[in-house]
């Protein structure tokens, strides 16, 4: 009997036994698979390539015209034509409006009918005074006829002299009346109709006739801080973009820079020229731009964000077979959103772009699109 439980009790221990190492068996094998699923980090990769990189300081500012001048009346007098309205173009010395032109040419004519006489009474006096003094020399006459003689032609002279003057005025005068514009340009604004009348007291208020923007080439001020001022040069190109054209890209160039600095902002202003075809780049508008400091052409580029930081140095993960391989690489110029790479990385290789910072180095990786 006490065979038979001994016995018993040994098949018992025997199945526990069998039993664990079973369990065991498949829990270590249930293990191993979840090790290996977790070992397989889902990475997204892209082939590297060449292309292009610059360095560029952005900055922006608002659209001027590239130069304004607001005509006035020189003259007073009613407004007898206007050859413009808002919107045309005019060149230099193109006429504009033309004030109390008829009143100033009849005061040119009758200055010039009065110095005409005057001229003749000169001539007429200067012989007689010549014809006196001969008789004076033959002492047919007294002095004081003599005296009275000369003194008549020298203020017959005088007034010669003098209507000359008036009628250079009037003619300054008369030139005035027909207004023309100082440049080439656009007119912007008007401010006056035909038929009003230009007073004293409206030319003393600065009533302007037309305000006239030259928009053939328009300039944008924009300012740079005072830690990238110093890379920007005068005829370095530019790019802009502006809103009301978002597909559409400008090139300009740095025409001039501010020989000061703003003390309170710590910038300074730098003028950009750019050729206004069409006339599509209008004042007033916001505009972005790109100063282009040096560029590199066919160099390995890849996205910035590619990039990690392993004890203290740069580098990027590449799938080499269906594993992660770390790579130390040695950067160059930067814009934007990606970078040049000048060593550490060829072309075509499998560089990993997402998934790159939880990967190691000879991780198993699977490919995702």
């Amino acid at each position: 009997m006490k065979k038979k439980i001994l016995l018993i009790c040994i098949l018992i221990l025997f199945v526990i036994g069998l039993g664990n190492a079973i369990v065991k068996n498949i829990k270590k094998r249930r293990g191993n698979e979840v090790k290996e699923e977790v070992v397989k980090i889902p990475v997204k990769v892209m082939q590297v390539k060449r292309g292009d990189v610059r360095e560029v300081v952005s900055a922006s500012g608002d659209i001027q015209p590239w130069s304004q001048v607001t005509v006035f009346s020189k003259v007073t007098g009613q407004v007898e034509k206007l050859f413009v309205d808002k919107g045309y173009y005019v060149k230099k010395g193109g006429l504009i409006a033309q004030v109390d032109y008829r009143n100033n040419a009849l005061a040119v004519k009758q200055i010039e009918n009065q110095l005409s006489a005057a001229r003749i009474n000169y001539e007429n006096l200067k012989k007689d005074y010549e014809r006196m003094k001969d008789l004076f020399n033959q002492k047919v006459i007294s002095e004081k006829k003599l005296d009275d003689t000369r003194t008549a032609c020298e203020s017959a002279y005088h007034e010669v002299e003098s209507l000359e003057a008036q009628l250079e005025l009037a003619k300054i005068k008369l030139g005035d009346t027909r207004i023309t514009s100082p440049i080439n340009g656009v007119v912007a604004e008007k401010f006056i109709d035909e038929g009003e009348i230009i007073t004293e007291a409206s030319m003393s208020k600065s009533a302007p006739i037309v305000t006239i923007v030259d928009i053939d080439t328009v300039k944008i001020v924009v300012n740079v801080g005072e830690k990238k001022i110093s890379k920007v040069k005068k005829g370095q190109s530019v790019e802009v973009k502006v809103d009301a054209y978002p597909d559409k890209l400008f090139i300009g160039k740095v025409y001039n820079i501010s020989p000061i600095t703003d003390p309170q902002t710590r910038t300074t202003e730098v003028e950009i020229s750019v050729k206004n075809q069409n006339y599509l780049l209008k004042p007033g508008m916001f505009a972005r731009t790109n100063i282009i400091i040096t560029s590199h052409k066919n160099v390995i580029v890849i996205p910035f964000d590619a990039i990690v930081e392993r004890e203290g140095k740069k580098c990027v993960f590449v799938v080499e077979g269906n594993y992660a391989k770390m790579k130390e690489i040695d950067t160059g110029l930067q814009e934007v959103d990606k970078i040049e790479v000048t060593s550490g990385l060829t072309e075509n290789e499998n560089l990993i772009i997402e998934g790159q910072n939880t990967v190691k180095d000879g991780i198993e990786v699977m490919l995702v699109e």
